[in-house]
C-alpha cells in the first residue's frame, strides 16, 4: 500500500469517528432488569459488582443520524429512573427533554 493510500484510509477513519459520541450510563437493579427485557443488539453492559446489581453501559451514538438518536432516546426512557447519566450527547438530552415534556402535558 502506498503512503498516500494509507493517509487516505486514516483520514476516512478519523472522519467517520468524528460523527460518533460516546454515551456512558450507570444502571441500577431496575434498569438492569429492563435492559435484560430489551436492548439494542450492539449495546452490552459490564457489571460493576459481584451481585450484578449495578452495571456500566458504554456505547457510541451516531449523533447525525436522527433515527439512531430517536431510538436511543426512547430506549433511555424505557430503562426508567434507575439510571445515572455520566456522559451523553446533547442531541439525546434535548430529544429526551422534548419527549418528557410531551408526556408531562398529556
Amino acid at each position: 500500500m502506498k503512503k498516500v493510500e494509507r493517509i487516505n484510509v486514516i483520514m476516512r477513519y478519523i472522519n467517520n469517528r468524528a460523527h460518533f459520541t460516546l454515551t456512558v450510563l450507570e444502571l441500577g437493579p431496575k434498569a438492569i432488569a429492563q435492559f435484560k427485557t430489551y436492548h439494542p443488539l450492539k449495546i452490552s453492559i459490564a457489571y460493576t459488582n459481584p451481585y450484578q446489581t449495578t452495571a456500566i453501559l458504554k456505547t457510541p451514538i451516531h449523533v447525525h443520524d436522527p433515527d439512531e438518536v430517536a431510538e436511543i432516546t426512547n430506549w433511555l426512557l424505557f430503562l426508567g429512573r434507575d439510571i445515572k447519566i455520566r456522559k451523553v450527547p446533547k442531541e439525546v438530552v434535548e430529544r429526551r427533554w422534548e419527549r418528557m415534556v410531551v408526556f408531562g402535558n398529556s
